[in-house]
């Protein structure tokens, strides 16, 4: 496999953001690609960008953990447990 793309869109809030993901097995390919793009963002907006996209999944992991625990919670102790 060269390269893998397909497209996606990311609520943020109630606003829609349009990405592109893009799977290479080089990330070479990445780069190569971009080398003759002229950047659209400035590093500052990309950096708080990359963090607040970091922050979110981070939280979203963090609920999927909960629920699985809830989750293994109720089928290992069933209605027995008291919170």
């Amino acid at each position: 496999m060269d390269a893998e793309e397909s497209s996606c869109t990311i609520m943020v809030d109630d606003k829609s953001l349009a990405v592109k993901k893009i799977v290479v097995d080089d990330s070479k390919l990445i780069y190569k690609a971009l080398e003759s793009k002229k950047a659209k963002l400035s590093v500052r907006i990309f950096r708080r960008f990359k963090q607040e996209l970091y922050d979110f999944s981070h939280s979203l992991i963090r609920t999927y953990i909960r629920h699985l625990i809830m989750i293994y919670d109720y089928m290992k102790w069933g209605n027995k447990r008291t919170s």
